[in-house]
C-alpha cells in the first residue's frame, strides 16, 4: 500500500471517529478547553444520574434568579449566574456533585441537558466531592463561600432530599450567595459590632424589642402603603427611644443591633419575599419559615434562650420586616441599603419631628396589648440567673430559620 492510500484511509477513519462521537452527543473535554468550549458541550444525560429532586433544585434557583433579575426587590443580586458547586448527599454521604457556572475549565465534567439544568449552565463534577465534604465539615457543616476548584471561586453548599423538598436548601442558598453579594459590592461600615454577650438586656428595652415584634406580626401579609407608612414611623420611633436608654458602653443598640438588621435582616428579606414570588408553595411564606414575627408567642426556659433571641436572632425577622415595608413604601430607597441600615434609611425618608415621634411611640403601644408586652418583659427579666435550661433542642425537630441561624452563629464570617 502506498502513502496516499495508507493518508486516505487514515483520513476516512478519523472522519468516521469524529461522526460517531458527535451521534452519541460526548464531547471530550481536553486538558486545554476554555470555560466557553466547556458551555457549549452536551452529553449523554444519562451520565448525569439527575434525578427528580435535583431538577426540583435546579429549577427553584432558576426561578428565584429570574425574580431577582427584575432589580425590584434589591437592584444588583444576580444569583443565577454566581458560581456555585453543590453536593448531594444520600445515607449521610456524597453520591453526586454539581458546578452551576463554572468559571474555569474543568477537565471530567458533564454538562447537563437542558431538560435537566432547568435553563442554568450545569455540570456535573463528582470529583472534588470528598475534598469539599471535608472543607464543609471543617467549618459550620453545611456551606462555605470561596470554595477553590481550579483557580475558580464558588459557593459551596450541600442538600439531601428531606431540605430540597421542605424547601431549606433553597432557602439556604439564596441566602448565603446573597452575604457573598454584601461582601462584594456593600460599602463596609466600620462601626459594626458583634459582642452577644455585652448586649444590653434591660426590662425597658425587652419591652421596646417585643414591641417591635408586635407591629411587624405577619409581614410580610400587608400591602397597604400607608399601613406600611404608619408601620415605618412606628418602628424609628421604638428603636430611637431604644438608642437613648442604651446603657451598653460600646452603644451597641446603634452598632449592633441596627448593623444586624441591615445585614441578616436583610438577606432574610431577599430569601423570604423572593421565595413568595417565585414558588407557588411559598406564596404565604413569613420572616418566621413557619409562622408569624411575634416574641410574645416565644416560650423561654432560661435567661441564655433570652439572650440567643434578643441579642442576635430577632434581627433577622425586625431587619426583614422593616426592609419589606420600605421597599412597599418608600421604593427605591431600598436601595441606599448597600450604605446605610434600615433604620437610618426610614429615619432619613420620614425626617420626624421630635413630637411626631413621641406620637408615633404612643401609637405603637395603642396598637398592641402593651400590658402583656411589658408582662412578657417582666417574666424574661425573672430568667435571670437561670442561665440554662439544661435542655437542648433537637435539630431534627429545628425548622429552616433556626437551623440558618444556628449554622451562621457557628461561622461568624458573615459578619466580617
Amino acid at each position: 500500500m502506498n502513502f496516499k492510500k495508507l493518508f486516505g484511509l487514515i483520513l476516512i477513519g478519523l472522519v468516521l471517529f469524529s461522526c460517531e462521537k458527535e451521534e452519541d452527543g460526548m464531547t471530550d473535554l481536553n486538558e486545554t478547553s476554555t470555560a466557553t468550549d466547556l458551555n457549549a458541550t452536551e452529553v449523554n444525560e444519562k451520565l448525569a444520574s439527575v434525578t427528580s429532586i435535583d431538577r426540583k433544585f435546579f429549577d427553584e434557583i432558576n426561578k428565584l434568579g429570574e425574580v431577582y433579575a427584575k432589580n425590584e426587590i434589591y437592584n444588583g443580586y444576580d444569583f443565577k449566574n454566581e458560581p456555585a458547586y453543590i453536593i448531594h448527599l444520600r445515607n449521610g454521604r456524597p453520591d453526586k456533585a454539581f458546578v452551576i457556572n463554572p468559571t474555569t475549565h474543568l477537565n471530567g465534567a458533564v454538562k447537563l441537558s437542558a431538560a435537566d439544568s432547568k435553563g442554568l449552565d450545569i455540570y456535573q463534577y463528582d470529583i472534588k466531592m470528598q475534598d469539599a465534604m471535608n472543607t464543609l465539615n471543617s467549618g459550620n457543616g453545611y456551606y462555605d463561600f470561596d470554595y477553590n476548584i481550579n483557580g475558580g471561586k464558588y459557593y459551596l453548599q450541600k442538600y439531601e432530599d428531606w431540605d430540597v423538598n421542605n424547601y431549606h436548601a433553597i432557602d439556604f442558598m439564596t441566602h448565603e450567595v446573597f452575604h457573598m453579594v454584601q461582601f462584594r459590592d456593600w460599602n463596609y461600615r466600620n462601626n459594626h459590632i458583634q459582642d452577644e454577650n455585652s448586649y444590653p438586656i434591660t426590662r425597658e428595652l425587652l419591652e421596646l424589642q417585643i414591641l417591635v415584634s408586635e407591629i411587624f406580626a405577619k409581614m410580610p401579609n400587608e400591602n397597604n402603603k400607608e399601613v406600611l407608612l404608619n408601620k415605618l414611623k412606628q418602628y424609628v420611633a421604638i428603636m430611637t427611644k431604644a438608642k437613648q436608654i442604651d446603657p451598653s458602653s460600646r452603644k451597641l443598640i446603634t452598632n449592633m443591633a441596627l448593623e444586624q438588621e441591615r445585614i441578616e435582616g436583610f438577606a432574610k428579606y431577599i430569601e423570604v419575599v423572593g421565595a413568595r414570588e417565585a414558588i407557588a408553595d411559598r406564596r404565604n411564606a413569613t420572616f418566621l419559615y413557619s409562622s408569624y414575627f411575634s416574641a410574645l408567642n416565644y416560650s423561654f426556659n432560661s435567661f441564655n434562650d433570652v439572650k440567643d433571641y434578643f441579642a442576635f436572632s430577632i434581627f433577622y425577622d425586625s431587619g426583614a420586616s422593616v426592609s419589606y415595608c420600605i421597599y412597599k413604601a418608600l421604593g427605591n430607597e431600598i436601595n441606599k441599603i448597600k450604605s446605610e441600615t434600615p433604620y437610618g434609611i426610614a429615619f432619613a425618608a420620614l425626617n420626624l419631628s421630635d413630637t411626631e415621634m413621641r406620637r408615633a411611640l404612643e401609637e405603637a403601644k395603642a396598637s398592641v396589648n402593651w400590658s402583656a408586652v411589658q408582662n412578657k418583659a417582666r417574666q424574661l427579666m425573672a430568667l435571670r440567673g437561670r442561665e440554662s435550661s439544661g435542655a437542648k433542642t433537637s435539630t431534627s425537630v429545628k425548622n429552616s430559620r433556626e437551623k440558618l441561624i444556628d449554622i451562621e452563629k457557628q461561622s461568624k464570617r458573615f459578619l466580617k
